[in-house]
């Protein structure tokens, strides 16, 4: 993992580590030894695969910035994911057995309100100083946006007692709505 603070605003990257290309491999070869067709087309797969998961590895990136997380994978059909910092909740970290005979883990970027976002191919130690650094920067982020908060409610306190007496003002006329529809019946 690089730490940097350059001008466009990354704080840090995790690199994928080589890992990933023979686990890749191992799994799409299980996968496809499964079925019929699978053991056709595993014929080509077996020499070639390692070539295209060298090429999804070298696309693959992982960068905190200031705001947020920068997700970016895939090779002929690639995908990149901005997750910010304001909507994520936590950031796990799962071994098993092939990921640990490969020396990577499979890390969950999870948010408020959607499915997980997983990654494979980090070392362990990467991902959880990435993991480290990013929870430091969102709980960072947090306070900053609640000090800005109370600095702002603070200065609305006249604006907030109007809002107050509208919010009597509303509640009498609902206690009289229901005393006039109770009286009715």
């Amino acid at each position: 993992m690089s730490g940097e603070n350059t001008d466009d605003g990354v704080l840090a990257s995790a690199e994928f580590s080589s890992g990933f290309i023979g686990y890749s491999w191992i799994m799409t070869n299980v996968v496809l030894a499964i079925t019929m067709v699978g053991l056709f087309v595993n014929i080509f797969w077996i020499p070639f695969g390692w070539i295209i998961h060298k090429k999804q590895l070298n696309n693959a990136s992982l960068t905190l910035t200031k705001n947020g997380i920068q997700i970016r994978k895939g090779w002929i059909f690639k995908a990149q994911q901005n997750i910010p910092l304001d909507k994520l909740t936590d950031i796990s970290i799962h071994e098993g057995p092939i990921l640990n005979m490969c020396n990577i883990v499979k890390i969950a970027i999870e948010t408020a309100g959607a499915t997980p976002f997983h990654l494979i191919g980090l070392n362990i130690s990467v991902a959880t100083q990435f993991r480290d650094v990013v929870m430091m920067q969102r709980d960072a982020l947090a306070t900053k946006h609640v000090s800005h908060a109370n600095i702002s409610t603070s200065g609305a306190g006249a604006t907030s007692s109007q809002s107050n007496e509208v919010l009597v003002e509303i509640r009498d006329i609902l206690h009289q709505i229901n005393a006039n529809l109770s009286k009715q019946e």
